[in-house]
């Protein structure tokens, strides 16, 4: 601050990371005990240009003060719109799975579907296939009647 200051006074202006500061401490008088008459004290042992400095440090202080807190907000609202625009495209992408997932249930339960189709068909197929084999049974044993001895014979040659 100045160099006038009363050897009571004591005050730093304290900087660092883009932030100042200004501590004033007021002077130390023991025999003054109460509030009114330290705050008295205080203004009378500060000089003018004392004062004037302090008071230039204080509007400095609330100047970088305020421009950091903008320079803070327009962040915080960057930041906001960054969010917001990658919620958004997630957003988006979710919808986008939901409905290839919808897509793939739907195309899974259709080749279900087909399936089934498929396996009624060959089960109706096989169905009139062993009527048709026990038909052709019968007419084969009715036409050609083979008597049980020889059916034995038979099976026993093919197992030799």
């Amino acid at each position: 601050m100045s160099e006038n200051a009363p050897s009571d006074w004591k005050g730093t202006t304290q900087q660092g990371s883009g932030w100042s500061s200004v501590i004033v401490d007021s002077p130390v008088h023991p025999e003054q005990a109460n509030e009114n008459t330290t705050l008295q004290a205080t203004r009378d042992s500060w000089s003018g240009a004392e004062l004037v400095a302090a008071i230039q440090a204080a509007g400095r202080y609330v100047r970088e003060t305020d421009q950091q807190t903008r320079a803070l907000t327009k962040r915080l609202q960057e930041l906001v719109a960054q969010v917001r625009e990658q919620l958004s495209a997630a957003v988006g992408r979710a919808e986008a799975a939901e409905a290839r997932e919808r897509e793939l249930r739907r195309w899974a339960e259709e080749a279900v579907e087909a399936a089934e189709e498929r396996t009624r068909a060959a089960e109706m197929r096989a169905q009139r296939a062993e009527a048709w084999l026990a038909r052709v049974a019968e007419a084969v044993q009715a036409e050609f009647p083979v008597r049980a001895e020889e059916i034995t014979q038979g099976k026993d040659q093919i197992a030799a």
